[in-house]
């Protein structure tokens, strides 16, 4: 999809996202932002909206762990530690998570 014949492996995508920085971070969510506009304005409208409108997305996935080692990991609702990832989509295209 992005013209990569390979892509890296877990390993390696790993090393690399440890090394990112706060700057870095940034800068690849504006990228991000400006793919997204730029799609957008490719796009024929009908694969676009809903019922006419741009549909927005909140998604909030949480996965159950065990230990408390794990970071970022807190007690939820039913009183499990778990993770939890938030999106927010613009139609098909990830925003921010």
């Amino acid at each position: 999809m992005i013209g990569l014949a390979k892509s890296a492996d877990q390993t390696t995508l790993g090393e690399y996202l440890r090394a990112q920085s706060k700057e870095s971070v940034l800068a690849l969510l504006e990228l991000n932002a400006q793919l997204v506009d730029w799609a957008w304005s490719l796009t024929p409208r009908a694969r676009l909206l809903h019922a006419g409108w741009t549909e927005y997305f909140f998604d909030d996935t949480e996965v159950e762990v065990s230990g408390k080692k794990i970071e970022g990991a807190r007690l939820n609702y039913e009183g499990n530690w778990a993770l939890s990832w938030q999106v927010l989509w613009k139609g098909p295209f990830v925003l921010d998570c």
